[in-house]
């Protein structure tokens, strides 16, 4: 496989992932991520590498079953961090307990936005994006998935077993694809309402599946989406954003995107 290479690598601050939903750290989704981690860390050196949520189909962070299962994943991420690339993991809503998590360099962040400020001034807001829909059943659950005494009893069931049952569920549930059903106009509306509050002229989010590019006419900001990891991608940001697909074995592509200026 051909290196990763924009027509100016060093240009390249940010490199994001998103929704990969990867099961064992052998499978074709963990492959192709740990190539895209390999390559960036020989072609690029970035400010940030973001990791968007629902990276693993489930991941509980309290513990070491799930750190000694993704371990490779794990020492590949550190490897960037130690560059001096901030990294940056926001949780999705198939990572519960990420906040005693423990990776090194790595930032977990449950809240819903995180801000990454970039040394040309240019700050983006990041979502996972399931927070964005968060009707009365929804806040209910999380509040108690989300809770510690919920995560503290969690802890306590055999994790193989759990992590058995999870990925079962998250089979079921994807099965159903419900978030197809959205429109896109809803989902466009709810998303910038979010960047709106965030104060920011970019924002990136991922969970849709959707690779958005809108720039709002009359309005000097930008909303981006991650595409769908069935098409192995990553979204850059140099002076412009790219789309990086790549399939094992064959040369990438770059697609370059629309991009608000500063």
């Amino acid at each position: 496989m051909v290196s990763y290479l924009t027509p100016d690598p060093q240009s390249v601050k940010l490199v994001a992932v998103s929704d990969i939903h990867i099961i064992t750290q052998d499978d074709d989704r963990a492959k192709a991520l740990r190539e895209l981690l390999k390559q960036t860390r020989a072609s690029y050196r970035l400010e940030y590498l973001v990791l968007l949520g629902d990276i693993f189909d489930f991941y509980f962070g309290r513990g070491s079953y799930f750190e000694d299962k993704f371990q490779a994943i794990k020492e590949d991420i550190a490897l960037i961090a130690q560059m001096g690339t901030k990294v940056i993991y926001l949780q999705g809503n198939h990572e519960f307990g990420l906040e005693h998590a423990s990776w090194p360099g790595v930032e977990f962040v449950t809240d819903k936005t995180y801000v990454a400020k970039l040394q040309d001034g240019r700050e983006i807001a990041l979502t996972h994006g399931d927070l964005l829909f968060e009707s009365g059943h929804y806040k209910t659950y999380l509040k108690l998935v989300r809770s510690q005494v919920f995560i503290f009893l969690v802890s306590l069931l055999p994790q193989g077993w759990l992590d058995r049952l999870c990925l079962a569920v998250s089979k079921a549930s994807r099965k159903k694809n419900s978030y197809r059903r959205l429109a896109h106009r809803l989902i466009l509306t709810k998303a910038l309402l979010w960047q709106q509050s965030t104060g920011c002229r970019w924002a990136i989010m991922g969970h849709f599946h959707v690779a958005y590019n809108y720039l709002p006419p009359g309005k000097k900001t930008q909303l981006l989406c991650m595409d769908e990891w069935q098409k192995p991608n990553a979204l850059l940001l140099a002076q412009d954003f790219y789309r990086l697909y790549w399939r094992d074995g064959k040369e990438p592509t770059f697609k370059r995107l629309l991009t608000l200026t500063k």
